[in-house]
């Protein structure tokens, strides 16, 4: 016992032992804590990125990337089936006639266009991976939509490789200030404010019926709507989702019957969206049903408005003016594939002539070519002048077309 206590006693010693020591060294480490020794005594920033965003490129110079005087251009967007032909295709063959043109004009600053297949929604990583790693493009464009495009902003950053975004109205996209990312189309809450505006100059305040397809820009769109009409004051009757994959069943019809009466129908969709939805849609309300911005991405011609006689549709410009660049684009287009384009081809046009302006004044770096990409100033395109408002989102405003 008393040798068990005797160890008790040496293990008490050699705690207090350690606990001296460690008392002594804090006492000659305090002090020079306490003067400033070991931390930095200028705490200023070298500089703040937000007075200049757009010349941000990581802590490292990217390499140059124009080889044996050719810059490569990537393009991701979908190559096969029904996403193809809903938009796809048109992408493709827009771009594909932009850098035609540019190679024609500047025979001593060609350009190749690296196309890869985005067939998936959220399937473009493994292909956006490969256009910036192993083509080691200068710049690209895409996607189709906005879950693509999310994907693809990702790697870009992370590659500092500049993306121009032809076909997507997310405000997240370049609201958070990612210098990489540029957007043609207006986003979805100007769409939203103009709508509203629309709405409120016809007087009495109107009972609104929402009517969106399940698809995520069209999910996104509605909420900014949603937003928009509560803060305004205005009342969102019902608000209504459809699969755009279906037809309406004899469920979704009996509902319609008995939904609460509206004044006005805002309807969102594509040309993914059966016509028997559209008929729907014009039988539920007394006023104007208003068209969501996707429906006018496949539109040709005047024509092609027919299903929506006596609506008023929602566009990212107005593919129908008489200017001579749109004139110019769409008889070049014409001779290339026989086919009139949708504004589709017009804004991978225009995004591909960004891209390639801002080459010829750049020295090859993706760095470089993201500063004249940013100082975009009124280029003349298919779908109007180009400029961009700081955050890499477009300063175009989206048009309301009355179809008589």
């Amino acid at each position: 016992m008393n040798a068990d206590r005797t160890r008790l006693r040496l293990s008490r010693w050699e705690i207090s032992a350690v606990g001296c020591v460690l008392l002594v060294g804090w006492f000659f480490i305090l002090p020079e804590i306490a003067m400033g020794q070991s931390t930095p005594t200028d705490m200023s920033p070298h500089a703040d990125m937000r007075d200049q965003p757009f010349l941000y490129h990581g802590p490292v110079e990217p390499s140059v990337v124009k080889a044996d005087g050719v810059y490569r251009i990537g393009l991701f967007v979908p190559g096969s089936g029904p996403r193809a032909e809903q938009g796809g295709a048109m992408l493709a063959d827009g771009a594909t006639l932009a850098l035609a043109h540019w190679n024609r004009a500047h025979p001593h600053q060609l350009a190749v266009l690296v196309q890869a297949s985005d067939d998936s929604v959220w399937g473009s990583a493994r292909e956006v991976v490969d256009l910036a790693y192993r083509h080691q493009v200068v710049g690209m464009i895409g996607g189709l939509g906005a879950e693509s495009t999310h994907v693809a902003e990702q790697i870009a950053v992370k590659a500092r490789l500049p993306l121009i975004a032809p076909a997507t109205s997310d405000p997240s996209l370049t609201q958070v200030g990612i210098p990489w990312m540029f957007r043609l189309m207006p986003d979805d809450e100007t769409y939203a404010a103009e709508l509203v505006k629309l709405l409120l100059q016809r007087g009495a305040r109107p009972r609104i019926g929402l009517l969106g397809s399940g698809l995520f820009d069209d999910r996104m769109y509605a909420k900014e709507i949603l937003q928009a009409a509560a803060a305004a004051g205005l009342p969102i009757v019902w608000h209504r989702l459809y699969d755009p994959g279906l037809p309406p069943d004899e469920d979704e019809a009996a509902w319609f019957q008995t939904a609460a009466p509206i004044d006005c129908l805002v309807f969102l969709g594509g040309p993914e969206t059966p016509r028997p939805w559209l008929e729907i849609a014009r039988s539920r309300t007394s006023g104007p049903v208003i068209y969501g911005p996707r429906f006018s991405w496949s539109l040709v011609d005047r024509s092609a408005l027919a299903p929506f006689t006596g609506g008023m549709l929602q566009a990212p410009c107005d593919w129908w003016c008489d200017r001579d660049e749109r004139h110019a684009f769409i008889q070049a287009f014409q001779e290339a594939y026989n086919r009139l384009p949708s504004m589709l081809a017009g804004y991978a046009y225009d995004a591909a002539t960004v891209l390639l302006n801002a080459c010829s004044r750049s020295d090859g770096a993706r760095a470089d070519l993201l500063k004249w990409m940013a100082a975009t100033d009124a280029l003349p395109g298919a779908t109007g002048c180009i400029q961009f408002d700081g955050t890499g989102g477009t300063t175009a405003m989206p048009v309301m077309i009355e179809i008589p």
